[in-house]
């Protein structure tokens, strides 16, 4: 009778163990978008032609582009330096739905202000950034810090 207590208290054991082991955390390449993002939120984006100026700490940066798009696959945006991309979305609908719906810069700056320039007026947007870093893996997979910092604006014509 002993030894069957024995055993059995030496098989839960091992199975304790099994299950300790097994509920490590396994690293993964899961990532987060890194650098700075703005939500451009319109109603809608009338034909004509745009300009994008914005200024992100000491960098400026200038796009300009056109909508409608010129088909999918053919950027309708041009920028003055790498760092930056304007979204572009419904290319492959209608050209009323044509829309740039956000700005993505690849580094995050402290301070930001976008001037956007179209058909209906301009519009600026101002904002001290408040950036986020994470672990997506957990501090013992990541080998640094993924950092990303999002803002969204309703655009508003003047």
């Amino acid at each position: 009778m002993l030894l069957r207590v024995i055993l059995l208290a030496l098989c839960c054991l091992g199975y304790g163990l099994g299950t300790a082991q097994a509920m490590q955390r396994a690293c993964t390449q899961m990532w987060c978008v890194e650098g700075y993002s703005l939500q451009l939120n319109a109603a809608n984006w009338t034909p004509g032609h745009y300009a994008f100026k914005v200024i992100a700490d000491d960098k400026v940066y200038n796009c300009e582009g056109s909508l409608p798009f010129n088909g999918c696959g053919v950027p309708a945006m041009t920028c003055s330096a790498e760092g930056i991309m304007i979204g572009e979305s419904g290319c492959a609908m209608s050209p009323d739905t044509h829309a740039f719906d956000n700005l993505h810069l690849t580094e995050i700056p402290d301070n930001i202000v976008v001037t956007v320039s179209g058909p209906k007026g301009t519009f600026i947007f101002e904002d001290k950034v408040q950036k986020q870093c994470s672990f997506p893996n957990g501090e013992q997979c990541d080998p640094r810090a993924c950092c990303s910092a999002m803002s969204s604006i309703d655009v508003r014509w003047d």
